[in-house]
């Protein structure tokens, strides 16, 4: 018996890029600057990055000294025990509050967040990992708006709950108080045996006001089917977000080959709405791990369409080609191969860990370099591992 598994990324998770592109009518604006940070409780105000986290920001300010330097690990353990405010403001033009939908994203917030808007509560975030979308209406004004966001300490949270339980999730490499197991976080913050304890707080990754109208396009998935030489058999997945009930055009796109590979009028529902497209590509460029062949991407674009108006677009980069976990019996009990387009393949690579205990330190020159270097060591796969973090999508990593 053979569990096939046709995956639409690439084989190698982190080797194949992701692209996104930007909406054409959705207005995107970046909420990056003029953002500062203090202890809760505390009246000074410290310069932050955000991207960033409070130890990042720490160290930026000379308010700690270099976290891996001697024995500096030990003398900050004190940051995960207290509670963290960062602050700014931005301005919004009047036209951006006649749009029909206005959020703010939140695309990771490290961990337990309570955010406010013109000090409205508008969020409590309890999950490092997910994107949090807002509605942004009912506090927004036009002119200059304040984005506060208090931190909660990531062990003073989980304390008291564990406190009630009769047994202990076991976390045998928590360097400290045992609370991951109960977190949406990186385990590996709360220490390895190749690693520091740092349990980070802070605004991990990018935060945006977005603006749209009709309907946005949330997701496009491209997935293999079947992959010969003369064509490849296509399924492209396209999740729509409708604000009310309408009709739309999804229009999907093969601008590798420059061709229309799909078109479809759906009505929309409020909320999500999904849509599929069985469509094939003659004679593919055909994607081969590092070593076997060549790695050709091709580029598809999903759009909505209202009233023959492009309200929304999402861009994704793949490689065609399917990946197959053989498991058959034979004389020595059950086989575990990997069969890419068809051919059985060796599997030779490494285990995937963050590469910084502060992620947002992790650039795309270190990306690049490392896995620069696992290509010229002629792996040909990484296993990503379970503690760390969803590696970011990075344009032209390799």
């Amino acid at each position: 018996m053979s569990t096939k598994l046709y995956w639409w990324l690439g084989p190698i998770l982190l080797l194949m890029p992701l692209f996104i592109a930007k909406a054409q009518s959705t207005t995107v604006t970046q909420i990056h600057t003029g953002w500062q940070f203090r202890e809760a409780g505390k009246t000074d105000w410290h310069s932050a990055s955000v991207p960033g986290c409070v130890h990042t920001d720490l160290l930026a300010n000379k308010l700690i000294e270099d976290p891996f330097y001697r024995d500096n690990e030990k003398k900050q353990q004190w940051i995960e025990k207290k509670d963290w405010e960062y602050r700014t403001t931005f301005k919004v033009a009047a036209s951006t509050l006649n749009r029909e939908n206005v959020e703010l994203v939140f695309e990771g917030l490290d961990t337990y967040a309570d955010v406010y808007l013109n000090e409205q509560s508008v969020l409590k975030a309890d999950n490092m990992f997910r994107t949090w979308r807002v509605n942004a209406r009912p506090a927004l004004k036009a002119g200059e708006n304040t984005l506060r966001i208090l931190f909660r300490s990531p062990v003073n949270e989980i304390l008291p709950l564990m406190a009630k339980l009769k047994h202990q999730l076991p976390a045998p490499n928590d360097q400290g108080e045992k609370t991951s197991p109960y977190t949406r976080k990186a385990p590996y913050h709360y220490g390895w045996d190749w690693g520091p304890r740092f349990v980070t707080s802070g605004i991990w990754r990018p935060v945006s006001l977005v603006a749209w109208d009709g309907a946005r396009v949330n997701d496009l998935q491209v997935v293999a089917k079947k992959i010969s030489a003369e064509v490849a058999e296509l399924t492209a997945n396209v999740e729509v977000e409708a604000s009310a009930a309408g009709t739309a055009t999804i229009l999907l796109e093969n601008l590798t080959n420059k061709v229309v590979a799909g078109k479809q009028q759906i009505k929309l529902q409020p909320g999500a709405n999904r849509v599929s497209f069985n469509f094939t590509v003659s004679r593919p460029a055909i994607w081969w791990p590092n070593g076997l062949g060549a790695q050709p991407l091709y580029s598809f674009r999903a759009r909505s369409l209202i009233n023959g108006k492009v309200t929304d677009e999402k861009l994704t980069r793949t490689g065609l080609r399917t990946l197959e976990l053989r498991q058959q019996r034979d004389e020595a009990g059950q086989s575990f191969m990997f069969v890419i387009n068809g051919i059985p393949v060796f599997a030779k690579g490494g285990n995937w860990i963050p590469a910084d205990s502060f992620t947002t330190r992790i650039t795309k020159d270190k990306y690049r370099f490392l896995l620069e270097s696992v290509r010229d060591s002629n792996m040909n796969m990484l296993r990503v591992w379970g503690g760390g973090i969803y590696e970011a999508d990075r344009k032209s990593v390799v």
